[in-house]
């Protein structure tokens, strides 16, 4: 499995976090959180969405996100940990998404402004 995020990803033990339903996010549980994995970044895949106007409704402007490309996956057979926004596009680009991960849900700060991993991957949609 490789990392094409930015920033690395650790993926914490669900047993070690709790969901906070006031920020709607998993926390830090009572305990030091269990870190089970980590994933240094392997480089960065794009993906090319612009912000075009369509539209008004009622006056108020509106714009669409069209899908402009994405870089192409990288040879082998590897599971790929990338960003929902590469993901939406490699879709859109016809690429194949048999190798595409995304994070699981995150794990925040107690007062949700940090993340700190998430509590796994799962297939990119």
């Amino acid at each position: 499995m490789r990392n094409f995020t930015p920033h690395s990803i650790k993926i914490i033990d669900v047993n070690s976090v709790v969901f906070d339903s006031k920020i709607r996010k998993y926390v830090p549980g009572e305990s030091e959180s269990v870190i089970v994995a980590e994933f240094p970044s392997s480089g960065m895949l794009s993906g090319n969405i612009q912000t075009v106007p369509s539209e008004s409704i009622d006056g108020v402007p509106v714009y669409v996100k069209k899908v402009i490309g994405c870089d192409p996956l990288p040879d082998g057979d590897d599971m790929l940990i990338v960003s929902a926004i590469y993901a939406v596009a490699a879709r859109k680009s016809g690429l194949p998404m048999n190798r595409l991960l995304v994070i699981a849900d995150p794990v925040v700060t107690p007062d949700g402004n940090q993340i700190l991993g998430c509590i796994g991957v799962g297939p990119a949609m």
